[in-house]
């Protein structure tokens, strides 16, 4: 009784899409990085070497990277000793799960504000909380820049 009746024309299925390659790319940076395999401070191939291993366009891969830099993943510096870097900040990658996460839905920026409440209240002289703290603070900023603390479920 509890089936959809596929009679009445209401589809609750939609077709299966394969991942971009954008976002396989980040997948694969980011667990290279969890993997221990990639180290902050390391600097990642040449657009033009990342592009022929993944077998996409240097543009795909410039969008990439503009991702992981946007989450705090990598550093991209300019000039002759440029590149894309790991960054050297764990907290970076704390921000970066969060910031994900957040346009997810996984949470709204209410319960952010919620957890950065909570933080506090137990103990920031506890370094782990002290990195939480200011990754919550930091992913405030990122997701509203107005200050104001965000209604319940807003993105």
């Amino acid at each position: 009784m509890g089936a959809v009746d596929e009679r009445k024309g209401g589809a609750l299925f939609g077709p299966a899409r394969p991942k971009r390659a954008v976002d396989q790319i980040v997948d694969q940076i980011e667990g290279l990085l969890r993997a221990g395999v990639l180290r902050p401070g390391d600097r990642l191939p040449s657009e033009r070497v990342l592009a022929e291993q993944f077998d996409v366009s240097r543009n795909t891969v410039r969008e990439a990277l503009r991702i992981l830099e946007f989450t705090g993943v990598l550093v991209l510096r300019r000039g002759s000793s440029g590149g894309a870097f790991i960054a050297r900040d764990g907290q970076d990658s704390v921000v970066a799960g969060m910031v994900r996460a957040l346009g997810a839905g996984a949470f709204g920026r209410a319960d952010l504000a919620r957890a950065q409440d909570m933080i506090a209240a137990i103990d920031t002289a506890n370094p782990v909380l002290r990195v939480f703290s200011r990754a919550l603070e930091e992913l405030g900023e990122t997701t509203g820049r107005s200050g104001a603390r965000p209604g319940r479920g807003a993105a």
